[in-house]
């Protein structure tokens, strides 16, 4: 989650930002199950949003962008480093999102529970994508 003007480690910023009356909670399971503001999200929302996510993207985590490109995106569509560039890739993971401090929400604390509880099929589909 981020908001404008956000400062990294803000974590008090960040659950008025998410508890604000005009925050569009659950925001990737809306968009791919295509659930207006208006409407409460529910399990059936989730359920769909799952399934379109399952069968129509391919996952990869920032976490570990190195298994990303690596195992899944390489593997899916064929890629291979050429010859007179080896190293290219691995400098470029090292070097882009992998060099970006961790996140610093600690997962299971109280902030994180207190995000998971306003944007719950959010969490349950990013639970899902790392399984």
């Amino acid at each position: 989650l981020t908001m404008p003007g956000a400062v990294r480690g803000d974590m008090v910023g960040l659950l008025e930002f998410v508890t604000r009356e005009d925050y569009y909670d659950n925001f990737l399971t809306r968009m791919l199950a295509n659930v207006p503001a208006h409407v409460e999200v529910t399990e059936e929302h989730f359920k769909e949003a799952r399934m379109i996510l399952e069968n129509k993207f391919l996952i990869g985590m920032t976490n570990d962008v190195a298994e990303t490109v690596q195992k899944r995106l390489k593997l899916y569509f064929g890629w291979e480093e050429l010859p007179s560039q080896q190293g290219c890739e691995m400098y470029y993971i090292k070097n882009g999102v992998m060099a970006l401090p961790p996140v610093t929400i600690e997962e299971g604390g109280h902030y994180w529970r207190a995000i998971q509880k306003i944007n719950l099929f959010d969490m349950k589909l990013y639970a899902r994508a790392m399984s």
